[in-house]
């Protein structure tokens, strides 16, 4: 429970990464993509984001953290149309932050009030809970 309350505040404080990213992706945007001036969001926030997010088991034995920076082109309907890991930690870590970023119901972004196509960076953070480590020891 107190790693997902880690991962909610780190995408929390990753919130302005990620807009910035975005504001960098949409002014050289790809074929299709629209400069956005309002990005796409999860719905139900960044909680619901950080609420799919799966540690995988090898990962959290072997003690493996980081964070996972996606490039996620989201539709203007709000469905995910394509996903790039462009700063991986490992296959695993990698492998899980695609899965949740694609588990996620995405409102869309917009430009000029109408729904467009957008490319964002989404940093996944997995960070180990060290306290409860540091408890067990005493």
């Amino acid at each position: 429970m107190n790693t997902v309350r880690l991962l909610i505040i780190a995408l929390s404080v990753c919130w302005a990464l990620l807009i910035a990213l975005a504001e960098e992706t949409s002014s050289e945007p790809s074929e299709k993509s629209t400069a956005c001036e309002v990005v796409p969001m999860p719905v139900g926030g960044m909680t619901a984001l950080a609420g799919n997010v799966v540690y995988p088991e090898t990962a959290r034995k072997e003690g493996r953290q980081g964070a996972v920076h996606v490039k996620v082109r989201i539709a203007p309907s709000g469905e995910i149309e394509t996903t790039e890991v462009i700063q991986s930690v490992a296959e695993d870590l990698d492998r899980a932050a695609v899965e949740a970023i694609c588990k996620t119901e995405w409102t869309p972004g917009s430009s000029k009030g109408q729904p467009a196509a957008c490319e964002v960076v989404l940093p996944i953070q997995f960070k180990l809970d060290v306290d409860k480590s540091k408890t067990k020891d005493k």
